[in-house]
């Protein structure tokens, strides 16, 4: 089934993704599922691994165990902490525990800015401005959690965010105009 998503270079196929699910859920060793099944399309350096990992987005991977993922990216931090970054995603609401553990640890790889781009990516409607201080919202409830390595991120997320408000506005007035 991963083969076939990473055959056809597309990542979001919602009958893999249940197929897969079921897969996990019924995975008596989620570890050795981990390890023999995920793990080689996280190592994957081909644009069909890429595609794997975003077919992936959001998957229960932390179920196995921060302390056993933290070890399995330790030993191959380049690409390991990316691309399981990449699979965990963004937070939804509060940070994980894996989130924490991957901007403790292996931040120098870019966990933050990929748990970044995809909190601010996505469709939306309405103004720019409006969904952008939104997201801006939303970041400023991470500067209070009781982890600091937490709230230096969000302090990160926050100053960027404040100047794509910024920006946002200008684009929002400017679009007024023109529509005159």
């Amino acid at each position: 089934m991963l083969q076939d998503i990473a055959a056809r270079e597309y990542a979001h196929d919602l009958m893999l993704d249940e197929i897969l699910k079921r897969a996990w859920a019924a995975a008596p060793d989620k570890r050795r599922f981990f390890t023999e099944v995920l793990a080689p399309w996280l190592d994957a350096g081909t644009s069909g691994g890429w595609c794997v990992r975003q077919a992936l987005e959001h998957f229960p991977v932390e179920e196995v165990g921060v302390d056993f993922l933290v070890d399995w990216v330790a030993a191959k931090p380049d690409p390991r902490a990316h691309n399981l970054a990449d699979v965990l995603g963004q937070p939804l609401g509060r940070p994980s525990d894996l989130h924490a553990a991957l901007l403790e640890r292996f931040t120098e790889y870019g966990v933050g800015d990929v748990f970044f781009g995809g909190f601010i990516s996505g469709t939306w409607t309405g103004s720019a401005s409006g969904w952008s201080k939104g997201r801006l919202a939303e970041a400023k409830k991470w500067l209070e959690d009781e982890r600091p390595v937490i709230r230096e991120w969000a302090k990160r997320a926050v100053a960027n965010l404040e100047q794509i408000v910024e920006h946002d506005l200008v684009r929002d007035a400017e679009e007024q105009i023109r529509r005159r």
